[in-house]
């Protein structure tokens, strides 16, 4: 299991993602268009039907009865409030979770640093503690090694195209085409995250 929890690996293969100060900017728009933006930002997390089950009764009191007294302004912001305090509770596991993990993976011996513990000590760095830097040298030192979890390598290459280290990427998208096996489901995703990376870099 990807990061020794569920959650984490919950996280980093089915959510884009998202840090903190995106989240909370997406929350505090979403109170002027109707909730939509607190979904977009569930749906980073992972948990889009979440973000929905708060913004839609947020938007419901919104237009239809928050002229009917100041009471249900106070609701509609109540419920709204429980939502962006839940993304924040929801990311906080996270990100508490995986400063965990790193510093197990910290402790271990460096000579049983193989492909797919630097794989993940960088895609947790990059995708959840935002440290861009410190996960590019990670996926480097991965590619040093034979082999590596080929989920974990396309990961590294979507966050090592985040940050536009281009080159980097395509070297872990082509190592995970090398290591897929019979998967072809990850085999296509791989793939079309290669060629979105050859259209940015040009």
């Amino acid at each position: 299991m990807i990061g020794k929890h569920p959650l984490l690996e919950d996280y980093l293969l089915r959510a884009p993602g998202i840090g903190r100060a995106a989240l909370n900017v997406k929350c505090a728009l979403g109170l002027l268009v109707l909730g939509w933006l607190m979904v977009v930002a569930y749906e980073q997390l992972g948990r889009k039907w979440q973000g929905w089950a708060y913004a839609l009764p947020y938007a419901a009191i919104v237009i239809f009865l928050v002229r009917e007294g100041p009471v249900f302004v106070l609701a509609a912001l109540a419920v709204y409030g429980v939502g962006w305090a839940h993304a924040n509770l929801i990311l906080g596991r996270v990100e508490s979770r995986a400063a965990l993990r790193l510093a197990e993976l910290d402790r271990a011996d460096p000579a049983t640093h193989d492909a797919t513990l630097l794989l993940e000590r960088g895609v947790l760095r990059a995708k959840v503690m935002q440290q861009h830097d410190l996960a590019a040298g990670d996926f480097a030192a991965a590619l040093g090694h034979a082999g590596g979890d080929p989920r974990l390598l396309n990961l590294a290459g979507v966050q090592a195209s985040r940050s536009d280290r281009y080159p980097l990427a395509r070297q872990c998208f082509d190592r995970a085409l090398e290591v897929v096996g019979d998967d072809d489901k990850l085999r296509q995703q791989v793939a079309k995250n290669r060629a979105a990376v050859e259209k940015l870099a040009g």
